[in-house]
């Protein structure tokens, strides 16, 4: 149809074919615009020197990335990301309590854990940091937190994939 005027009449199933057609297409375009717009605004796009990676995965899919810098961890997902109240509650009390002990060791407040979490112009997660970490102890829980987020907000978005498709 695209058009071009056609001599005959298309069947309503026809044009909601092509319909369907033309609507994976812009969604397939504007998943590349978006993230050509994370790369470009600084994002999660990939490793920077210096980081070491590893990849969360819930079986054998690979849900996000987890990029270990100096003082940080950052979890990349690798799909539309929504954290639940609930997955957020516990990152922020993990943080808190890595903080806590901080302070307790009397690690300065401005270099104390603390989260972070950017979201991409479409309101998703495109990244989640946990920076001011200072031992193994602080990594391991930090990295166990962004871990469970991930994997909990990829049993939420599964979910809602299903719910989408059975309608």
């Amino acid at each position: 149809m695209g058009g071009v005027v056609e001599s005959r009449s298309a069947s309503r199933e026809e044009v909601i074919e092509w319909v369907r057609a033309r609507i994976r297409e812009l969604e397939e375009e504007l998943r590349i615009l978006k993230g050509l717009l994370a790369l470009l605004e600084g994002g999660s796009g990939g490793a920077r020197p210096g980081e070491r990676i590893e990849e969360v995965r819930v079986g054998r899919r690979r849900i996000a990335r987890l990029y270990r810098g100096e003082g940080y961890l950052r979890l990349a997902p690798e799909y539309p990301m929504t954290v639940t109240s609930e997955a957020r509650a516990y990152l922020e009390e993990v943080v808190s309590e890595i903080a806590e002990r901080q302070a307790r060791d009397e690690i300065p407040e401005e270099e104390q854990a603390r989260l972070e979490i950017r979201r991409a112009p479409d309101g998703a997660i495109s990244e989640i940091r946990v920076e001011g970490l200072h031992g193994t102890l602080d990594y391991l829980k930090a990295r166990a937190a962004l871990k469970y987020v991930a994997e909990h907000s990829y049993d939420v978005y599964r979910a809602q994939r299903k719910a989408a498709d059975e309608i």
